[in-house]
């Protein structure tokens, strides 16, 4: 975000707050004086401007910085700082009227004060900011286009987004998919993943939808989730589905998010050759190669075409030796191992076109 946007929406976020302060001065006066109970006048005063100002920052504040979250885990956000404020302005007005000895007018003028500075520097972070980082990739041998690339990573705080747990310095691979239907290559590369870069556990991210696929026989995702874990009989294999909850199914959004909520694990992005010669493809592929290092699993049919395409030859002087496999997990972005293994013909396509042939699978 610029320094001019930053203003921009301070500016917003201000008048927002003016026009709440107007409701919430008229609401504290007019109880004050018909009940003198300054405290609880203050708080109702407050709550009824935090609705009014809940329905102008969603017009005006969160325009094109919230539009990525569901409109649950908005209100759900604002409802906590929200609540966070009340009780802000209770303590604050309580305070400042029976220890202090201020007028009720000033208590509750120090109240909003204070709440203003706390809820800005909250919803900064938690409701409606953008984090931008700025990646600068060294110059490979072969150029596909600048390697000066800047992405956005959304700041998600929300704890609705559940994640399985981990630790601190725990080795993980990411494979993410529709896994529709799951199957044992899916397993296969997994555990060989697992030995061969000492990773304590591999995710699979279950995703609602992939942006590159067609959803026409897509298989409902509480189906899909069930399939993995019966195929998925391994403890380190881990299944989840939390980019629904997470509001995006772009790759570069959920790795994003994870480096932020888990940023002393080890992550390994996991993917397949044939995923790797449409790599250049995808959304933001090269922030993707520098947020963490990837390893792709040979497939049938796919090495060549792979290491000859667009992406494998822009980040070719990134790539390290199988001997190294184990090291992959700890070094430093851009880094990346092309691993091979027994190769399985599994495919998901293959098996849903034989499911609808009715042939045996």
């Amino acid at each position: 975000m610029t320094p001019r946007d930053r203003i921009r929406r301070l500016t917003r976020y201000t008048g927002v707050n003016l026009a709440s302060l107007a409701i919430d001065y008229a609401v504290f006066l007019w109880l004050t004086g018909a009940f003198a109970i300054p405290v609880i006048a203050s708080m109702a005063g407050y709550a009824v401007a935090f609705v009014f100002n809940y329905k102008l920052s969603r017009l005006f504040v969160f325009a094109g910085h919230g539009a990525h979250k569901s409109e649950r885990r908005l209100f759900t956000e604002f409802m906590a700082s929200g609540a966070f404020g009340l009780v802000l302005t209770a303590v604050v007005t309580g305070g400042a009227i029976h220890l202090v000895g201020f007028s009720p007018t000033i208590a509750k003028t120090a109240a909003v004060l204070m709440s203003f500075v706390a809820l800005y520097l909250i919803r900064s972070r938690l409701v409606f900011t953008q984090r931008e980082q700025n990646v600068t990739f060294p110059r490979p041998h072969v150029s596909i286009g600048p390697m000066r690339a800047r992405h956005t990573a959304r700041s998600f705080g929300s704890l609705s987004v559940r994640v399985p747990p981990a630790v601190r310095g725990q080795r993980i691979g990411l494979l993410g998919g529709s896994f529709n239907p799951p199957h044992g290559a899916h397993v296969a590369i997994s555990e060989a993943v697992m030995k061969r870069l000492g990773l304590d556990e591999v995710w699979w991210i279950v995703t609602p939808g992939n942006p590159l696929k067609a959803h026409g026989d897509l298989a409902p995702l509480a189906e899909r989730i069930e399939a993995c874990r019966q195929l998925a009989t391994n403890p380190r294999i881990r299944i989840t589905a939390f980019e629904a909850e997470l509001g995006s199914t772009s790759t570069i959004v959920t790795l994003a998010f994870l480096k932020r909520r888990l940023a002393g694990v080890h992550f390994v992005w996991i993917m397949g050759g044939d995923n790797l010669a449409g790599f250049h493809r995808w959304t933001a592929w090269r922030e993707i190669a520098s947020l963490m290092p990837f390893v792709v699993a040979d497939r049938p049919q796919w090495r060549l075409r792979a290491l000859s395409a667009p992406a494998a030859r822009a980040l070719e002087r990134f790539r390290i030796p199988d001997e190294d496999a184990g090291a992959l997990a700890l070094a430093k972005p851009p880094a990346w191992l092309y691993l091979t293994l027994r190769l399985s013909p599994d495919s998901s396509t293959e098996i849903r076109a034989r499911r609808a042939t009715q042939k045996p699978v």
